[in-house]
């Protein structure tokens, strides 16, 4: 039998190391290691997937209380502002919260139930001819829900398999009415700004006829060509005062030497100039108080010109992004076909 090795022996007292003696220990890793590295990331990915679970479970419905819900299906809608063809304009409000409720009672408008109804494989289930009165049946019977960006819709009956088929008649006929909705606002929008847009063209064209009418009544070509006349009229009312001058001090200088006596036709051409002018300056003046009374009409006029064509530009732009955003895609999409529905359909979650 082998003997067991006797136990090393205690160290000495004068072995171990004094107490002011700083031992040397290995500095803590800054990070982690890379297996470490790897085990987080997997952990935040999990998680991430998880809570995404949780998110879209609470979407689909799958917490629903389906005991609490009776027999029947049920379809998701997602509501949205669509992709913008154009970036978003500031000035135009954001109208999610208006469109999320017209498209809840879209659904449940009469005119899309009765086309339900009107539905060959809707109207022929056991489930709608079992039924004295369809509409208010169905009325009485469809329930809708709104969740953020989506719509759930569900239908109360059996057989559920007939039910599902009545739902996703409600649903095709709502489809339709939401797009014919969508794009008919859009269209009369564009048509409306149109007639705006012709309409004040006419009274654009009778505010520069009455400008222009003025304009001519002073001489002048059309409205446009006013100011520029005015500013001619001016220049050449310093230009005439300035010739009246030279001509007179010419008149003077030659009558003091005398030379108006030696040259009688110099001073008659001298004294007709000086006439010619003064006439020309009177008329000047003349057209320039002719414009200065009707200054404040022409003023109004042109300040109406220019906020009317500053609106006609904007209305141009609207027109132009109208013809951009009709095309745009429908802001309702269908998330699944019908599904069954009631207190003994198994769903995941239950």
């Amino acid at each position: 039998m082998t003997p067991e090795p006797e136990p090393a022996p205690a160290p000495a007292p004068e072995d171990l190391p004094d107490a002011d003696v700083e031992l040397v220990t290995e500095p803590e890793p800054e990070f982690l290691d890379p297996p470490r590295r790897g085990v987080s990331a997997a952990l935040l990915a999990v998680l991430a997937l998880a809570a995404a679970g949780v998110a879209t479970a609470a979407y689909f419905g799958f917490f629903h209380d389906w005991d609490a819900e009776p027999p029947g299906a049920a379809i998701l809608f997602h509501l949205s502002r669509p992709k913008p063809i154009l970036p978003p304009d500031p000035r135009e409000p954001d109208d999610s919260e208006s469109f999320r409720q017209r498209q809840a009672g879209l659904v449940r408008l009469r005119t899309v139930l009765n086309a339900a109804l009107a539905d060959p494989a809707a109207r022929g289930t056991e489930l709608v001819k079992s039924q004295d009165n369809p509409l208010e049946w169905l009325e009485a019977n469809l329930t809708v829900t709104l969740d953020g960006e989506y719509m759930r819709v569900a239908l109360a009956g059996e057989p559920v398999e007939d039910a599902v088929i009545v739902l996703n008649a409600v649903a095709k006929a709502y489809l339709e009415a939401a797009t014919e909705q969508e794009t008919g606002s859009r269209r009369r929008r564009l048509e409306g700004l149109e007639i705006a847009h012709h309409e004040l063209d006419q009274e654009l064209d009778a505010f520069h006829n009455r400008l222009d009418q003025l304009a001519q009544a002073l001489g002048v070509v059309d409205g446009a060509s006013l100011p520029r006349q005015r500013e001619a009229w001016l220049r050449r009312l310093h230009e005439i005062e300035d010739e009246i001058r030279r001509v007179r001090q010419e008149r003077s200088f030659r009558e003091a030497v005398a030379d108006v006596e030696l040259h009688p036709q110099a001073g008659r051409h001298l004294a007709n100039r000086e006439e010619a002018l003064r006439d020309e300056l009177i008329r000047t003046r003349e057209q320039l108080d002719h414009l200065s009374k009707k200054s404040g009409e022409v003023k109004a006029l042109r300040r109406t010109i220019d906020a009317k064509e500053a609106l006609a530009t904007e209305l141009t732009r609207l027109i132009a992004r109208g013809k951009i955003e009709i095309r745009a895609a429908s802001r309702v999409t269908q998330m699944d076909e019908p599904y069954v529905i009631g207190p003994d359909t198994p769903r995941a979650g239950r």
